[in-house]
């Protein structure tokens, strides 16, 4: 059996209950943990779990090492097991197997690793039902927020489970419906993933990914809001403000009103055109502001040159930028910074100031 533990927390909290489970295999391929939207815990690893396993045979690996690691072992039957990436690795362990592996097919011996996984997911049902027993006393928000945006903190999401109109403490976490909780945290926009879960200590573990912003949308007559790198329009908080791209003009009410980026396809093109902006250094440093017309046309406002930048629609937006690229390196430099007022781009091949 290969295994690919998911998550730090949960490998802490039922490290105990996993190696149980695991020493039923004859041998054991333990990789690392899987992190998901998850940072690190100190002293928190496969091997928590791995020192306590008492298979025949048992072999850390990193994905790395994997296949070396499975090469020359006795293989008839392999169970990949993970909620990670491991299933990833099945086409090629199966490759591998294919090509270099004497594959033994003894029937007496699958029937009996077949009632051992019988056995392991029996067990691991068992501690399912042994943790869903217990009493919910407190709630835990472990909130994954890689980027620092805090459009949201630990209490807003401590409120929003409890407002959910589902009891949680001082009921048993087996009553709880989890999945309806986790429907209610991800009707607000800033939170992308949720994830709930009890431990044997009686905590309900409420584990939040936040949406990262990418462009803020301004407009005179309505509230501001941000598009997030899936293209999810989400409000502003009066908690955080990020500094992003701002888009202006009136295409946002169209964006607002849509609510997702890539529900049109000039919205994917343009989500598309400001992922390009944000991920090249000199254009996230220069691109101060994109208005778009009620038609999807682009006028560029950036912070250092002085030229407006009539885009034209996000179409070959990377061709036009290597244009405007070549007018900063070629031409300004020449006739001097100030010099032209706005340069156009919407028509191919060519480059026009004025």
């Amino acid at each position: 059996m290969i295994f690919q533990p998911h998550l730090y927390s949960r490998t802490r909290d039922f490290a105990e209950g996993f190696a149980k489970s695991l020493s039923l295999a004859d041998t054991l391929v333990m990789m690392d943990i899987y992190p998901a939207r998850e940072l690190p815990i100190p002293g928190v690893t496969s091997d928590i779990i791995f020192k306590d396993v008492t298979s025949a045979t048992k072999i850390r690996s990193s994905k790395k090492d994997l296949l070396s690691k499975l090469e020359g072992l006795d293989i008839e039957v392999i169970a990949t097991v993970g909620a990670g990436d491991i299933d990833t690795f099945v086409k090629p362990i199966k490759e591998m197997m294919t090509k270099s592996m004497k594959v033994k097919f003894n029937i007496k011996k699958e029937i009996r690793i077949g009632a051992a996984l019988i056995g392991l997911s029996f067990l691991i049902a068992f501690s399912e039902r042994k943790q869903a027993g217990v009493v919910c006393k407190d709630i835990v928000v472990e909130l994954e927020n890689i980027s620092d945006n805090h459009f949201l903190d630990e209490d807003d999401i401590l409120r929003l489970v409890e407002s959910s109109g589902v009891s949680v403490k001082g009921t048993p976490i087996e009553r709880i419906d989890l999945r309806a909780i986790e429907k209610k945290l991800k009707y607000d926009k800033h939170i992308k993933e949720a994830e709930l879960y009890g431990d044997l200590k009686g905590n309900l573990i409420v584990t939040v990914e936040l949406r990262r912003p990418i462009a803020r949308i301004v407009q005179e007559d309505g509230p501001d809001a941000y598009i997030s790198e899936e293209g999810i329009v989400m409000g502003v908080s009066e908690k955080f403000s990020s500094r992003v791209m701002i888009m202006s003009g009136r295409f946002v009410k169209q964006i607002l009103e849509m609510g997702d980026l890539k529900k049109v396809e000039e919205g994917q093109r343009l989500l598309d055109m400001i992922h390009f902006i944000n991920e090249n250094n000199f254009w996230r440093a220069q691109v101060a502001q994109l208005d778009i017309s009620s038609h999807a046309d682009i006028t560029v406002y950036p912070q250092v040159t002085g030229q407006l930048v009539e885009f034209g629609t996000s179409e070959r937006f990377e061709e036009k930028f290597t244009k405007l690229m070549v007018f900063y390196k070629e031409i300004l430099p020449q006739k001097g910074w100030t010099r032209y007022e706005r340069v156009n781009l919407k028509y191919e091949g060519q480059v026009i100031a004025e």
